[in-house]
């Protein structure tokens, strides 16, 4: 973060929010503030959660700019380390007012970091450079290739299997369940993506709901699920808590008797991280 020094209580919640995605914090003598998120992940995974970090230090810090490069760092030596903290400071170096609140705060990338994002965020250009907006919904952004869509060719059999087990589970009833592996980059991602939009382009109705896994957050009960009603309610981390709970309401109500509607929005509430109006019922 660009430099400017934050009050204590400030830096605690920083501080906080750094460590619940694994990243260490360290203030430096100028007021600016450097995160480090280190581990033998794939980039790419390393790169959503910064990403994701980055946002949350974001909406906790209005007008204060950010930047973020990635590469490798060598500890042992040292030297790594400190050319990816001098690229991200020339990074905000181009921000106006990056210095405090009166700011525009954006979150500017370098290129490595903006192309291990693209899939999975919205990463616009400025006159500050590359600026991380928002992250993209789950199975939504399809690859491009010179801003064309590419050809989906090798996966014919797979997606075959899966079109079948939908097609049983229609005719059925049936519940089924299935399971893709594989190692990063070869095409999981893609076969979702190409099934969910053959589900919407088919004549029968389908509603789909996606969650994701995080791995910061692993063996917390539930997690996919809470994710999964929040996306099917239509309800954002970033809005008021009524607006939220509104929304949950309304989504249950279109599944659920108005008699059974108030208990089932508490407890999927508990679930999905939007709290009941009210004291809680016993």
């Amino acid at each position: 973060a660009a430099p400017d020094a934050l009050p204590p209580d400030a830096l605690g919640t920083v501080r906080a929010t750094v460590a619940a995605y694994g990243g260490n914090l360290d203030a430096l003598a100028d007021g600016a503030v450097v995160v480090t998120l280190t581990g033998a992940a794939v980039a790419t995974d390393q790169a959503l959660r910064a990403a994701r970090c980055a946002l949350a230090l974001g909406a906790l810090l209005p007008g204060r700019s950010l930047a973020m490069a990635a590469g490798r760092a060598t500890f042992l030596r040292g030297s790594s380390l400190g050319d990816l903290i001098d690229r991200a400071a020339s990074l905000l170096a181009a921000v106006p007012g990056a210095r405090g609140a009166e700011g525009p705060g954006l979150i500017v990338l370098d290129p490595v970091t903006a192309a291990l994002l693209e899939q999975h965020f919205e990463v616009t250009p400025s006159p500050q450079g590359l600026v991380l907006r928002a992250e993209r919904e789950p199975l939504e952004c399809a690859r491009t290739l010179l801003g064309k869509r590419t050809p989906y060719v090798g996966r014919e059999s797979e997606r075959a299997v899966i079109e079948a087990m939908y097609k049983g589970c229609v005719d059925g009833p049936m519940a089924r369940a299935v399971l893709v592996t594989g190692t990063a980059g070869i095409g999981k991602s893609r076969l979702a993506r190409e099934f969910v939009a053959m589900l919407r382009s088919g004549g029968s109705p389908a509603e789909v709901w996606i969650a994701r896994g995080d791995p910061m957050k692993a063996g917390s009960p539930y997690l996919l699920l809470g994710g999964a009603l929040r996306r099917a309610a239509g309800v954002l981390g970033a809005e008021p808590l009524e607006v939220r709970q509104q929304k949950l309401d309304s989504r249950v109500r279109r599944s659920a008797a108005s008699s059974a509607a108030v208990g089932l929005v508490e407890f999927l509430g508990e679930l999905a991280g939007v709290k009941a109006r009210g004291e809680p019922s016993v």
